[in-house]
């Protein structure tokens, strides 16, 4: 096995200079995968900590902080674990999504420090076992059972509401439901479909009550920390507020990390097509040939704004493609005026 010629220096400055999260990703994966290729001092070894502590992803930081730590013992530049890196691995775990994801990550460095620090993995063994215990919902399949039955539910109360037959007492089941789901983003992505159900419905009302009420609390970063975690939850969020108030949409899209603008042009063509399809948000959609449109002045005017946020040139250029044809649809099919 052959070490690595690139010099760790040059390795850094190549880093850097992605400038997306999203594609720094599998570069992080990469680097902590390969490193033990490098011969590396105890100095390159805190400049790769300090890459790895700017990842905004919480899983993936945690593993690969408990991955590199590991191998600075069997590359002996340290010849143990540092109390200060085990304090912040604990830290970092309660604020990964999912309760799920908490108890994995944390057997996970429990049998990683094993070999190196038994008082160390211990105490990651008996964090996860005291999350599984106090935690009722506490696997991953079960969680994604609870979401399936509450996105039907959902879907359940929009024709109901379309019909005017919805009625409290299934609106406050569902809510109560959502909320017993161990994840932030998975309840950002159901309230934002609650409120779906009710825009699409036409009952605005209902539909605002779940945006300010429910939607908007989630939208506060723990900690004020961006995160990957939080960008996935204002992304699922922002079509909906962008049907609510575009002023609100265009505050918290400015909140997307800047490092993200694949996520926030994807966020942006996302929220177009929202206002195009009259369907929940997120349900499949197959688009046909001809699609007939029909679409009021002031929705068109906001499209236009949207569509000027975008960053990508080819991206913004189809948008004005099918902004065109929906425009040219609508007009056959109603009167457009402000």
């Amino acid at each position: 096995q052959q070490n690595m010629t690139v010099p760790l220096d040059k390795l850094i400055e190549n880093i850097r200079y992605i400038k997306d999260e999203s594609v720094k990703v599998s570069v992080y994966k990469a680097l902590v995968k390969n490193v033990h290729k490098l011969e590396l001092s105890k100095k390159d070894f805190k400049s790769i900590f300090k890459i790895i502590n700017r990842i905004e992803n919480r899983r993936l930081r945690v593993k690969c902080i408990t991955d590199l730590s590991t191998l600075s013992i069997k590359k002996g530049i340290y010849v143990e674990l540092s109390t200060d890196i085990i304090a912040k691995i604990e830290e970092s775990i309660y604020l990964i999504d999912g309760i799920s994801n908490q108890i994995d990550t944390s057997f996970y460095i429990y049998g990683k420090f094993l070999k190196f620090d038994k008082n160390a993995a211990s105490k990651f063994k008996d964090i996860a076992i005291k999350l599984r215990n106090e935690n009722t919902i506490n696997n991953q399949y079960v969680v994604d059972y609870l979401v399936h039955s509450i996105s039907l539910s959902i879907r359940s109360l929009y024709i109901l509401a379309e019909f005017k037959l919805d009625d409290q007492d299934c609106f406050d089941h569902v809510v109560n439901n959502i909320q017993k789901i161990p994840s932030i983003i998975m309840q950002a992505k159901l309230f934002a479909r609650l409120a779906s159900a009710y825009q699409k419905a036409l009952n605005i009302e209902k539909a605002k009550l779940i945006i300010e009420s429910h939607l908007m609390p989630l939208l506060i970063p723990p900690l004020g920390q961006i995160s990957t975690e939080y960008n996935l939850c204002l992304s699922a969020a922002l079509p909906i507020l962008a049907l609510y108030k575009t002023s609100l949409f265009t505050e918290y899209l400015d909140k997307l990390s800047k490092k993200n603008k694949i996520l926030k042009d994807r966020t942006i063509i996302h929220t177009i097509n929202y206002y195009y399809r009259n369907c929940l948000i997120d349900d499949t959609y197959e688009s046909i040939k001809n699609q007939k449109y029909s679409m009021d002045f002031s929705d068109l005017k906001d499209i236009i704004y949207i569509i000027s946020l975008l960053s990508d040139d080819a991206a913004t250029l189809y948008q004005i493609k099918e902004l065109l044809e929906a425009i040219t649809s609508s007009k056959k099919n109603k009167k457009i005026s402000n």
